[in-house]
């Protein structure tokens, strides 16, 4: 689940996951700036490692990464700016 906050924590929302969030297992999330953020965790369905991306302050619905073509999970996201990061895992 991820959740989102307009007004310093008031009040929490609950983001329609979308098709890439459904069967997503997410282990780390991180935010260089009030928009650009990236979480990652693995992909139960074909159990790839996953990276989401959103350029919007949370609407996590993009996903990218390697794909199919690995095996494992992604633990740990951190990014230096939107452009340049690094994720680890296993």
């Amino acid at each position: 689940m991820i959740l989102t906050t307009a007004d310093a924590g008031r009040r929490w929302t609950e983001q329609n996951p979308g098709r890439a969030l459904t069967d997503a297992q997410l282990q780390d999330v991180d935010f260089v700036n009030r928009l650009d953020g990236w979480a990652v965790g693995i992909d139960l369905r074909g159990t790839s490692p996953l990276i989401l991306a959103t350029a919007d302050g949370g609407r996590m619905s993009t996903a990218e990464g390697p794909g199919a073509a690995l095996r494992g999970q992604f633990n740990a996201v951190s990014f230096a700016d939107p452009r340049h990061g690094w994720a680890v895992g296993y």
